[in-house]
């Protein structure tokens, strides 16, 4: 970049409530969480949340580790790959990536896993409510999970604490992290990406059935962090976060993220405009 390079960029002004974090050992601390539910022996789950990064990077969303050993579950993205991994004792369990760059730069994408006690299939990736093509790079056990699991005392909301290492930090913000001990349906996943509530998604039951299914929903999900206006998990789990360096923008929209990534500075010429809901900013270079 040189004096004078002049730069315009365009995005939606479509804000949500976010944890923001600059990828510089930022993160929300969630570590009853991660211990809560490694004492639960957990073996089903369902992990969802809204992100919008800005660049394409390693980048952790939910995570639970050991600080001490190569152990750890970490959902996240890897270079717009969505991504769930596992490891214990340093042997990676399971390690699944979407086949196709699904999750873009500087857009609001929700993500979701899920995975059951099921030995031969594989954990289930998602974007924006639709299961996506994955591959399981490393299946030595698909079906491992908290259950299998024993020195979680480190969780947390974009990084990854494991092994005496930081590593995955995320770049962009992240909103609504939620957290069931249950696998939902594909259906109950885009329900969850419509509107947030997944049991408008049960289908193929009886009347009495669904009803059954939508408390067994709500009873089931353990944590919700919506990230809008602080760290408190709002659900049953009461895990509230902890934030190191990380802090919330009540207005993070997909124009901010253009904006974090191109960097203007204070000595920069910029002019900015708004119109339909599209933020249009004209850098110049000092």
């Amino acid at each position: 970049m040189a004096t004078g390079d002049i730069y315009t960029r365009a995005a939606k002004f479509n804000p949500r409530g976010a944890a923001v974090f600059d990828g510089a050992d930022d993160f929300v601390a969630v570590n009853a969480w991660g211990t809560d539910r490694q004492t639960a022996n957990d073996t089903a789950g369902t992990i969802s949340a809204w992100i919008c990064q800005d660049a394409l990077a390693s980048y952790a969303i939910l995570t639970a580790g050991d600080t001490d050993a190569d152990e750890f579950i970490w959902f996240g993205v890897v270079n717009g790959l969505v991504h769930l991994e596992g490891s214990d004792g340093g042997v990676t369990q399971f390690d699944i990536e979407g086949d196709n760059i699904d999750v873009p730069i500087n857009k609001w994408t929700h993500v979701a896993m899920t995975q059951n006690a099921i030995a031969t299939q594989a954990p289930r990736l998602f974007v924006d409510g639709v299961r996506i093509d994955a591959t399981a790079d490393v299946s030595t056990d698909l079906s491992w999970w908290f259950d299998e699991i024993s020195g979680v005392d480190k969780a947390d909301i974009g990084i990854l604490h494991a092994n005496a290492t930081v590593t995955e930090d995320m770049n962009g913000a992240i909103n609504e992290v939620k957290h069931w001990d249950l696998e939902l349906t594909e259906a109950e996943i885009m329900a969850d990406f419509k509107d947030g509530i997944p049991g408008n998604g049960s289908t193929g039951l009886t009347p009495a059935a669904i009803v059954t299914r939508q408390a067994l929903i709500v009873t089931q999900q353990v944590s919700r962090w919506k990230l809008q206006s602080d760290f408190t998990d709002s659900w049953a789990g009461a895990n509230d976060g902890s934030a190191t360096g990380a802090f919330i923008d009540t207005q993070f929209s997909e124009a901010t993220s253009v904006l974090r990534a191109l960097a203007p500075v204070v000595a920069d010429d910029i002019s900015i405009s708004a119109s339909g809901g599209v933020i249009t900013a004209v850098v110049v270079r000092a």
